[in-house]
């Protein structure tokens, strides 16, 4: 399997243990953790080809903000439970590839 993948699934399995744990203490937006795996992911593409071209890391970025603001829009969650889950989301997607990338 590619180290993308495998990275884009290891990532996945951990904001998904880290969302189910904080969730028993405070609300975090499991979609904007989802949203914020797409540039993590992107960014994790962008490590291992480094020729990949920044306009796809901004419309990524503008497609997982739209997610966040109807988040915010439709009252489900604040601000900062917003930022909360893209910050999950995208540090747990270059965790895991730091992790499968030096094995």
């Amino acid at each position: 399997m590619p180290l993308l993948l495998r990275s884009l699934l290891l990532g996945a399995i951990f904001s998904i243990i880290i969302d189910l744990v904080i969730n028993f203490f405070y609300k975090v937006s499991v979609h904007t953790t989802v949203a914020g795996m797409m540039p993590g992911n992107i960014l994790t593409l962008m490590i291992i080809d480094p020729s990949m071209t920044v306009s796809i890391l901004i419309a990524v970025i503008l497609a997982a903000t739209l997610v966040g603001l109807v988040r915010w829009w439709l009252g489900a969650h604040t601000s900062g439970q917003i930022f909360l889950g893209y910050s999950i989301g995208i540090s747990m997607q270059l965790i895991a590839y730091l992790i499968l990338g030096s094995a």
